[in-house]
């Protein structure tokens, strides 16, 4: 991502706003020392030589000073309140990008416990509705060698099969998966996107399965972006996304695209919020620009779908 020309950075942001906290917090404690130094010289000072002259005049000094304390609160608090609530919202941005000493360092600035590790840095962009359509399709070994190649002649992005259930893997996922990488890695396609299409049933086992079959155990290559067909028995089950699109997103950091029927598309959002949406309509499906993809039509020969963005946004959307 290319940074525009006065753009400040998370942490430039932090250390500003931490700049900002520190020197007021400094400020009103040695403005309030100044005044608790004045107090006690007072208070010393007629201890020596106590009468009731030198009792009252202590006494409405000490007032004035009470009033002087009140009146430095007053000014210099909100403001701190202010500064530590800017670095407070900052600080998760720029935590990534700290090391844990520094991390650790800001955190006691602003009376927070320290950490034993940074939070790994965010990654993958959010879909953001754009101009444009791309065209692309989904395959599986229902798909012969000549129809897979043709779907994929002249498509930025591409999904195929993998798994299904907790023990099954499609039988011309490896070779394929493996061409469409070297697709993605020459630049001639953005995305490749494997899917599992659930059973019924534990979700994070499938997940699991789904994983270890793609060599998947943290986060994912740019270009590759995973999936979770769920239509079918498993429609009865919004359970078993659920899991298995939490386990996903434990593993890699981010949440896979969810395929399913028009028609179930608000069921498949309340069963995972944050996941990208995949929404199969017949007809009209190009017209529906609401969610990332629609699969437009079951031929010929192969699932048609499209992206709704251009290449610039695919390309982010599949972590470039």
């Amino acid at each position: 991502m290319f940074r525009q020309p006065g753009m400040t950075t998370p942490v430039k942001q932090l250390n500003a706003d931490l700049a900002k906290f520190k020197s007021l917090t400094s400020k009103e404690t040695r403005a309030l020392a100044s005044v608790k130094t004045q107090e006690a010289q007072i208070i010393k000072s007629y201890q020596t030589a106590p009468s009731l002259t030198a009792f009252k005049d202590a006494a409405a000094r000490l007032v004035a000073l009470g009033a002087k304390e009140e009146q430095l609160r007053e000014h210099y608090d909100p403001s701190i309140a202010k500064a530590k609530k800017a670095a407070l919202k900052d600080l998760p941005k720029a935590a990534p990008s700290l090391s844990l000493k520094t991390l650790n360092a800001d955190r006691k600035t602003l009376g927070l416990a320290p950490v034993k590790h940074t939070p790994a840095p965010a990654y993958g962009e959010p879909w953001k509705k754009g101009k444009g359509q791309l065209e692309g399709g989904d395959t599986s070994h229902y798909q012969s060698n000549a129809t897979f190649e043709k779907s994929i002649a002249h498509s930025q992005f591409a999904a195929i099969k993998a798994t299904e259930g907790t023990s099954y893997v499609d039988p011309t996922f490896k070779k394929r998966w493996a061409e469409l990488g070297k697709k993605v890695d020459s630049g001639k396609m953005s995305l490749r996107m494997a899917y599992l299409f659930l059973d019924k049933g534990n979700g994070a086992g499938q997940a699991k399965h789904f994983l270890n079959t793609l060599g998947i155990h943290g986060k994912l290559k740019p270009g590759t972006r995973l999936a979770l067909d769920w239509e079918a028995g498993a429609l009865s089950s919004p359970q078993t996304l659920k899991d298995a699109a939490n386990y996903i997103h434990k593993v890699t950091g981010l949440w896979p695209v969810i395929y399913t029927s028009g028609s179930q598309v608000s069921r498949a959002k309340a069963a995972v919020p944050h996941a990208p949406l995949w929404a199969a309509q017949w007809t009209g499906g190009k017209a529906n620009h609401n969610v990332p993809f629609v699969q437009y039509s079951d031929g010929p020969g192969y699932d048609h779908d499209v992206f709704n963005g251009g290449t610039a946004a695919l390309r982010k959307f599949a972590g470039f």
